[in-house]
């Protein structure tokens, strides 16, 4: 499904909005304005090139710090907004006894988001 680029859709209104700004060439033709369309123009275009995977699953290491100490690094994967730990005994193990590990092994055994808002 392609999506409404943005970018695209400001492009092309600024282009249309230049069109009917622009001076003519005789100076004594009178140009009409260019009717704005009654819906808004929407441009459609498929993912760039390079970025087909984007959205695909990603096995990949994850760097784990906590209370501000560096633990390791652990494999996982990054899928839909979420990352799961490979291994999660392996990170319970690599924290110790700073926490619980029943209920540490329970939590990161499950899909965890991945905040790439704050990368």
């Amino acid at each position: 499904m392609e999506k409404v680029s943005a970018f695209a859709l400001a492009f092309a209104l600024a282009s249309e909005a230049a069109a009917q700004t622009a001076p003519s060439q005789d100076p004594s033709a009178v140009q009409a304005p260019t009717p704005v369309p009654a819906a808004p123009v929407i441009v459609r275009t498929g993912v760039p090139a390079g970025f087909e995977d984007i959205s695909e699953a990603v096995d990949t290491e994850f760097d784990l710090t906590f209370q501000e100490r560096r633990i390791g690094s652990f494999p996982g994967r990054l899928e839909n907004g979420n990352f799961t730990f490979r291994d999660p005994a392996a990170v319970v193990a690599a924290l110790g006894d700073a926490v619980d590990a029943e209920k540490a092994r329970e939590f990161l055994a499950q899909p965890l988001l991945a905040n790439e808002q704050f990368r």
